[in-house]
């Protein structure tokens, strides 16, 4: 390697004497890591307009847009990459990501720059990736920013449980995120960074090792439209009350209660691992379970999502048993971004034929049955949050507990 650096440094010098100016070298970087192996040389391989931004092959440091990647501590958080030949998805390598947040509320991660590409241009509607881990149940966020000002709206995140049914294992795994997940985003013109976070405490609710390692492959934005096909709001994958869309879960009422929380016992989740158990008491007023779409930084602010392109929501319910069954229920779609304007919903009354019942059932409805009290259609192009609200006058037992799953937007 020193031979090569001396030689290239004499090119170098040579042309400058000979042209009499300093003139930039091609986009050619040299980038060699420990696992590439003594002596060896590596050319990143660079191609701006692919869809895979790493494919970890070239074992360099770069990705493969010539963006800058690299890691993050925080409040005592530790993460340590390479690249890895042992057991790649495909190639020569893959990265491999060890990570420490025993530490109360540390972090830490991996983040890869996406040079201010514009993704719109490009047609991209969603990335994947392949993960697997050492010993499996790692946990992580997956997180995108752009280059906007705002901080509600130039950065969103999910977990990989959200698309990743019964988490990492130690196997590959392909995960496949539409962009519509990531609700907070506002313009997808000018893209910063990809980022990898492992999170302290997030881990230890979820049951997750706080520390160890994953190793990533072959990451890559999608154009086929298969991509959209369904969004998750949420499939409960994870004991955190975050939702798919990026924002919050939370409970109240109005001369009601509810509380929520996440159940992995016998027939209490419909797709594994855990299903939304739902406590909730009207023996006067309503109560309410809510889910924030994209929740802003702090999670808790609605950001209005635009899903004109969908035909359904659709969710798996059922009651815990016929003495605690409300058999109907309010599911509100909001078209606002604030309190005070309208509340589109649909309702499955106690007395239709499809109600609640004790055993799994999947309602899918179309999203053109969402009113307001004016009759008035829901607006797809400005969706901020969904609510399952039990009623006083709405429910057979007034006090019960109920199971959802499985709750998406459909085309």
């Amino acid at each position: 390697m020193k031979v090569f650096v001396r030689v290239l440094l004499i090119l170098m010098i040579t042309t400058m004497a000979t042209v009499g100016v300093w003139t930039e070298c091609p986009a050619i970087v040299i980038d060699e890591t420990v696992s590439v192996g003594a002596g060896a040389t590596k050319v990143e391989d660079i191609d701006l307009n692919s869809p895979v931004l790493d494919n970890f092959n070239d074992g360099g440091i770069k990705n493969h847009w010539d963006g800058v990647t690299g890691i993050f501590p925080g409040n005592g958080g530790t993460c340590t990459v390479s690249n890895d030949p042992s057991a790649p998805f495909d190639g020569d390598f893959c990265l491999k990501l060890d990570y420490n947040v025993t530490a109360l509320t540390s972090y830490s991660g991996y983040y890869t720059k996406l040079k201010s590409t514009n993704f719109s241009t490009r047609g991209y509607l969603g990335v994947s990736f392949y993960v697997k881990g050492a010993v499996g149940g790692e946990y992580f966020k997956i997180e995108i920013k752009n280059n906007g000002g705002s901080n509600n709206t130039n950065q969103a995140s999910m977990y990989v449980t959200d698309y990743l049914d019964g988490g990492v294992t130690t196997s590959w795994q392909r995960v496949t995120i539409p962009f519509h997940n990531f609700a907070n985003i506002s313009s997808w013109s000018s893209m910063k960074e990809l980022v990898f976070t492992f999170e302290g405490d997030n881990s230890r609710t979820n049951g997750s090792p706080d520390q160890g390692t994953i190793y990533i492959d072959k990451i890559e934005f999608i154009t086929d439209v298969s991509v959209e096909s369904i969004v998750r709001i949420d499939h409960f994958g994870d004991n955190v009350g975050v939702n798919a869309l990026g924002g919050n879960i939370g409970s109240g009422g109005d001369g009601g209660s509810c509380s929520y929380g996440f159940d992995d016992g016998s027939d209490r989740w419909n797709n594994y691992p855990r299903g939304l158990r739902l406590d909730y008491n009207v023996n006067s007023g309503y109560a309410y379970c809510a889910f924030i779409f994209g929740g802003g930084y702090d999670r808790w602010t609605k950001i209005s999502h635009n899903f004109s392109s969908y035909t359904y929501i659709s969710f798996s319910i059922r009651a815990e048993d016929t003495a605690n069954n409300p058999e109907g229920i309010k599911i509100e779609l909001h078209d606002f971004s604030g309190i005070g304007a309208g509340e589109p919903f649909y309702v499955i009354r106690k007395t239709d034929d499809d109600r609640v019942t004790i055993d799994w059932k999947q309602f899918k409805i179309p999203l053109s049955s969402f009113k307001d009290w004016d009759n008035v259609t829901l607006d797809k192009s400005r969706i901020s949050e969904l609510v399952f609200t039990f009623e006083n006058g709405n429910a057979i037992d007034k006090v019960g507990i109920i199971y959802i799953d499985e709750v998406q937007f459909e085309k």
